[in-house]
């Protein structure tokens, strides 16, 4: 309350846990704030759309998902390689995150984050970014999951009385996802495309008798274990294309890129992918904006991107004068963005509790 009435206060950060989010948002919205808020966006898909009605009520505000490896340099360079067909049609996804979350650690005692009702578990960690990113990367939307789901850990003692209590979500996800054939409205950016929709095509058959057929849609597997007792941290994507891959290492935001008959070339660098790349890039982003005046399709801020081959010297470009790698607000995560990723993982848990079995995703735009 006493950000949303200071008139110094131009945006609000909502990073409260997940059962507290949607509440807060709408708030700050109401009170002529921008708005950036975690993920996952909220409890439900439905508490998701009261969070976008609340944003297309304040056209003239920022309301923003924090998706930060958007921002991330390497990323755009994944982003814009795929585009120019370079590589080939991408031929699948791989995302593997294996580590040992303090929440699930030896000695954590209950809270929000162990808990399904309170919007907890690894795939709210970090399964949502996962999702994000392969739709923007890709330009498609999810239209199917299927999930198998474990919490890992059987029950956390209570921090005030040290009662065990059962723990209700996710400490290990396995997920894979089918994309639409067609490729759909995502916001990507600048190089935004809208082709013909088709959010139920997911039996690789033509989207329009008659017309051109789409690319064939990439394959997706997620694999998140939030405990792996003495073993090193591991965050990665391996993309898979026809002529060449990528390997993105989210812990030092370094990617890879690997073509038949050359020599492997590497690009970006600088720390872990959200705290010490994504974060402060997403914030130039949005510092750049709201002195735009919240323009959402001319403003861009600056990072620093390294390109290099592997057994070559290292060579940095400044991003503000390389154009093919700004970082514009229009490639950042909107509400709708929110929406899309929280009907996902609301079909990843429905799955999960299913045993796997396949569940369909409302592909529509909200």
């Amino acid at each position: 309350a006493e950000l949303c009435a200071d008139p110094a206060v131009s945006l609000v950060s909502v990073v409260c846990p997940t059962y507290e989010r949607c509440g807060y948002a709408i708030t700050a919205l109401e009170a002529g704030k921008h708005v950036l808020a975690d993920k996952p966006m909220a409890l439900s898909a439905a508490e998701a759309e009261q969070m976008l009605a609340a944003a297309r009520a304040a056209p003239d505000q920022l309301a923003l998902l924090d998706f930060e490896l958007r921002a991330v340099p390497a990323v755009q360079h994944i982003k814009q390689l795929l585009a120019s067909g370079e590589l080939g049609a991408p031929l699948h996804f791989s995302f593997r995150c294996l580590g040992n979350f303090g929440f699930l650690a030896d000695g954590a005692t209950y809270s929000h984050w162990v808990t399904r009702e309170g919007g907890g578990g690894v795939f709210s960690a970090v399964g949502t970014h996962f999702v994000d990113l392969t739709r923007y990367l890709t330009g498609r939307e999810v239209v199917a999951v299927s999930a198998m789901q474990h919490p890992l850990v059987d029950s956390m003692p209570d921090p005030k009385t040290g009662t065990p209590t059962p723990v209700t979500a996710d400490g290990m996800t396995c997920a894979n996802l089918k994309l639409s054939k067609g490729m759909t409205t995502v916001n990507t950016g600048p190089a935004q495309q809208t082709l013909q929709k088709s959010p139920r095509s997911v039996d690789g058959g033509s989207d329009n008798a008659g017309g051109d057929m789409a690319a064939p849609s990439p394959l997706i597997s997620i694999f998140i274990s939030g405990r792996c007792p003495g073993r090193p941290f591991e965050n990665n994507l391996i993309i898979s294309c026809e002529r060449g891959s990528i390997s993105f290492d989210l812990l030092t935001s370094e990617a890879v890129v690997f073509r038949q008959g050359r020599d492997a070339e590497s690009v970006g660098g600088g720390g872990n992918a959200w705290s010490d790349v994504g974060t402060p890039a997403l914030g130039h982003a949005l510092i750049a904006a709201m002195r735009a005046g919240g323009d959402l399709r001319g403003a861009c801020a600056g990072g620093i991107a390294t390109s290099r081959t592997c057994d070559g010297p290292s060579k940095t470009s400044d991003v503000n004068s390389a154009a093919e790698l700004k970082i514009r607000l229009s490639d950042l995560a909107t509400f709708e963005d929110g929406v899309m990723v929280q009907r996902v993982t609301d079909a990843v848990h429905a799955s999960g509790a299913r045993g796997g079995a396949w569940v369909e995703v409302d592909a529509s735009r909200p």
